[in-house]
């Protein structure tokens, strides 16, 4: 995967602090990307999967009873598989809940204090991408040191482990859609009192963020590549419904019924195809 693509996954999957479009998001990036699906060679990818970490040095996570015991149930199949030279789709799912059971302490730690870091500086644009992109390679170093040791304990060579991969995810696009989908619903950990929302006030706020989507602009601002200017506004008006309302995205997460409402579903769309629009104008006529 090319940097820049790949750079522009992981802030859609880390940074994603668009509420409420982040699962949709994460959807309609892996249906309506073919084109960057072949130029990659794959579909869309776990964030981790993308670079060799396999010589990376690693934060020694915690490992707990049932960590080792989920190891050492699944340990005789995949290396069973890998000595044949292959790994099958539910061992590949069950690496990274391995590595997603793992991280996930410290991952929901950084994301949360790398979204608060950021908000803190919603006044200033080029401040706030900085924050943005910041938070994005701290999480990032977090899932892959995660990926590193889960291999370690399976003593698995990671050119070995992104091959099966990438294979995967290329010939089943839901597959790597699960995979990403697992990742969001681990941040509704940080739901306070695992707390509910309504209709209502979902609608009221993605109806906020299509009236503020063309208040700013992100366009001008130094070292930020072009395909990703949209995603970062969609953070950044997202976090401002967040605070207006009183909602994270980890509570839509937990009330995903709520989205499925049709008035929300089509604000989604409404939301997703602006961004897009605005997206492809400045790939076709950059600044």
């Amino acid at each position: 995967m090319e940097p820049q693509t790949r750079r522009k996954l992981l802030l859609v999957l880390l940074g994603v602090g668009a509420i409420g479009l982040g699962l949709y998001a994460i959807l309609t990036f892996a249906a309506g990307n073919s084109k960057m699906k072949n130029k990659s060679g794959m579909g869309m990818h776990f964030p981790w999967g993308a670079k060799n970490s396999s010589n990376k040095s690693f934060n020694s996570f915690i490992r707990t009873a049932e960590y080792k015991q989920a190891v050492a149930k699944l340990s005789y199949a995949i290396h069973s598989e890998s000595e044949s030279g292959t790994l099958s789709a539910n061992s590949l799912l069950n690496l990274n809940r391995l590595v997603i059971e793992l991280i996930k302490g410290e991952f929901l730690t950084k994301y949360k204090k790398s979204r608060e870091q950021r908000r803190e500086v919603l006044s200033d644009l080029q401040a706030y991408f900085q924050e943005y992109s910041r938070g994005v390679y701290e999480c990032e170093d977090i899932l892959e040191s995660g990926l590193s040791q889960v291999l370690n304990d399976f003593d698995l060579d990671f050119e070995f482990y992104d091959e099966q991969y990438q294979k995967m995810c290329l010939e089943n696009p839901n597959f790597a859609t699960l995979i990403n989908l697992n990742l969001e619903r681990m941040k509704a950990e940080l739901s306070v009192s695992k707390r509910s929302t309504s209709v209502e006030k979902v609608l009221d706020m993605f109806k906020f963020q299509l009236e503020i989507a063309d208040k700013f602009d992100f366009s001008s601002i130094s070292e930020i590549p072009v395909d990703l200017v949209v995603v970062l506004k969609q953070s950044y008006i997202g976090d401002l419904a967040s605070i207006k309302f009183g909602v994270e995205e980890e509570d839509l997460i937990l009330n995903e019924e709520v989205l499925k409402d049709p008035r929300i579903e089509q604000l989604q769309k409404i939301i997703q195809a602006k961004l897009n629009y605005e997206q492809q104008k400045l790939i076709n006529f950059p600044y």
